[in-house]
């Protein structure tokens, strides 16, 4: 095979060489008889003869391809293995929103207190000085309404403070000052509500209304600072954690003669003279508390205390909405006509969020002539939810939670209240919907 394939590969180089020597050389002898040659279009070598016939040699230009190699036989691939059927995948839990993580001195912190320092305020009255945290804003008057403690704009011998002014962070001089009038408030909540005309100071500020958490998620060691007019001295930040969730505490209240008790927060946050009416926030700068007192004492260390924020907020939106624009200057709060009490309280632990909270049984008591149930209701009822129409449902856990929800009740508002009965014919507990009308007469003034 090698010795024929060089045999052709001699013959065509020789062809070769005679065409390109006849085509450069115009070769026309008459003694070999060949008159003369050329190159076809297809690349074929053409002799004319003298004679006058011609003869083409073949194919000359362009070399000879090799002949392509046998390829080799592929091996026989193994028979794969049966697939086993996958399980179905379950399907992924949502997210949960990120955190800010407080840990040690933790720039997570500052975040916090950046964001929560831009709702605070120091208030300035005729008799003294507070703080406040702005609440919302009126698009209609373009003015902010400011959360603040009731004893820090009332006075036992001259009441509401005839002056009252507010600075905002960064701009604590008197030319900063900036009017405030007063809306309404509480004495037995100790809250106060303030409103403040939109100004080019504001308008130039980084203040914004607060961000509010839901007091009652809060747990014991749930980190917590305070933001407030310290002794007078302008806006500081103190940090600790939450004590207690929630108890109540007997205060004398701002006319200096009256016992109440408080429902509040405690913390180990400092608070200082001047904090009172100041915001009290989370690690998210959230606002879960108004600090209202805080024991002085040689024997106790740490012991500071705020209005929860879901009851100091269903507060402030009661006095906006009964008392902005208005003669009225108090709470109006609407009663059930019913009596409860706690049979049962335990701690509960939370897997997924790490906390403890305390889980209560509320039951009825007694009923009035005038409650809103008439004698739907029964006593030793089991109070589990209670919902305002237009409102969320609230989950029933804690005694105070049905007084502090309806503070959001107006006239004419409708809602149901949901309880466990026991059925006596089938000696199993079932649900019980209670259908109720805020009226005028369910509604009473609380100063």
């Amino acid at each position: 095979m090698k010795i024929k394939n060089r045999i052709i590969s001699l013959t065509i180089i020789t062809v070769l060489l005679l065409a390109i020597f006849f085509v450069l050389c115009g070769c026309d002898s008459e003694a070999n008889g060949i008159k003369n040659s050329y190159i076809n279009e297809k690349g074929e070598l053409v002799i004319n003869y003298t004679d006058g016939t011609s003869e083409v040699l073949g194919v000359v230009v362009g070399k000879d391809g090799k002949d392509g190699a046998n390829g080799l036989d592929g091996k026989d691939g193994k028979d794969g293995l049966n697939g086993i059927n996958g399980q179905d995948g379950k399907d992924g839990q949502n997210g949960k929103d990120g955190e800010i993580t407080i840990i040690g001195e933790s720039q997570d912190l500052t975040l916090a207190s950046a964001k929560a320092v831009r709702s605070a305020v120091n208030v300035i009255c005729d008799e003294g000085a507070g703080s406040g945290v702005i609440y919302k804003y009126n698009e209609e008057d373009d003015g902010y309404f400011i959360i603040t403690n009731y004893h820090v704009v009332y006075d036992a011998t001259y009441g509401i403070s005839k002056s009252i002014q507010i600075l905002l962070y960064g701009n604590e001089y008197a030319e900063g000052l900036i009017d405030a009038t007063y809306v309404g408030g509480s004495m037995n909540y100790d809250i106060a509500i303030l409103f403040v005309k939109n100004n080019d100071l504001i308008k130039e500020s980084a203040c914004v209304p607060v961000s509010v958490c839901d007091s009652n998620s809060i747990s014991i060691g749930d980190a917590s600072f305070a933001i407030g007019n310290s002794e007078g001295q302008g806006l500081s930040v103190t940090s600790g954690i939450i004590s207690v969730d929630s108890e109540n505490i007997e205060l004398t209240a701002a006319d200096n003669k009256t016992k109440i008790q408080y429902r509040v927060l405690r913390t180990d946050t400092a608070i200082n003279h001047g904090n009172r009416g100041g915001g009290l926030f989370n690690n998210k700068g959230e606002l879960i508390g108004i600090v209202n007192a805080k024991s002085v004492s040689t024997s106790v260390e740490g012991m500071g205390y705020a209005i929860p924020s879901t009851l100091a907020c269903n507060i402030a939106d009661n006095i906006i909405d009964n008392c902005y624009k208005t003669e009225e200057t108090c709470v109006k709060r609407a009663l059930l006509g019913i009596t409860v009490s706690c049979s049962k309280s335990i701690s509960v632990f939370d897997p997924d969020t790490g906390k403890i909270s305390i889980i209560e049984t509320i039951y009825i008591v007694s009923s009035t002539d005038t409650c809103l149930f008439g004698t739907g209701i029964k006593e030793n009822d089991v109070i589990k939810s209670i919902v305002l129409d237009g409102k969320d449902e609230l989950i029933v856990t804690r005694q105070f939670h049905v007084i502090d929800y309806l503070l959001q009740a107006r006239i004419g508002d409708t809602g149901t209240l949901t309880v466990e009965r026991l059925n006596e014919e089938t000696n199993e507990m079932e649900d019980i919907t209670l259908p109720f009308e805020i009226t005028s007469e369910s509604i009473v003034d609380y100063n």
